[in-house]
């Protein structure tokens, strides 16, 4: 633990951010931050495993895309917003519906919410996925590039998995 003298830490600068060659975290380069006098290490790897597969129900949303994680008109589409404008403007779902390219889809309506309609998962999941989820779901709206500010409808939680 440090001193409370030797607080906050900040992390060095690097002109690099990407991994390193044999996979390790950016801060793993600056080896003059990481390794303390007294010999032990920082820990470089500040992003669990948790926070990269946080995002994979919008990459489903479009995975065909080559150029992003997800196309703007797939995720207006399936995360519901198209549609909802769409029978708000109009005031009618089936006119949004037959606007809509795929109609098979249920769009949404002035009485639903946009996003997954239904976030299934274990206690584990509602600790840590389903709270990494959200933060950077609501990271990718702050910057524009998701069109809804909460990634779910509604989550269920039926308790731990015993699989």
């Amino acid at each position: 633990m440090p001193a409370v003298s030797a607080l906050p830490v900040l992390p060095p600068p690097l002109d690099d951010y990407k991994p390193t060659a044999d996979g390790q975290p950016p801060l793993a380069r600056a080896q003059h931050w990481v390794t303390l006098r007294d010999g032990a290490l920082r820990e470089t790897n500040t992003m669990p495993q948790w926070a990269g597969s946080c995002w994979y129900y919008l990459r489903f949303l479009d995975p065909s895309n080559a150029n992003a994680f997800c196309g703007q008109s797939a995720e207006r589409y399936w995360m519901g917003v198209t549609m909802a404008v769409e029978a708000l403007k109009s005031g009618s779902v089936e006119a949004a519906a037959a606007a809509s390219s795929a109609s098979t889809v249920q769009p949404c309506n002035a009485s639903t919410t946009p996003g997954v309609d239904l976030y299934v998962g274990g206690t584990e999941h509602a600790v840590l996925h389903l709270l990494y989820a959200r933060f950077w779901h609501k990271v990718l709206y702050d910057l524009g590039h998701v069109s809804t500010p909460e990634p779910f409808f509604k989550a269920r939680q039926p308790g731990p998995h015993s699989w």
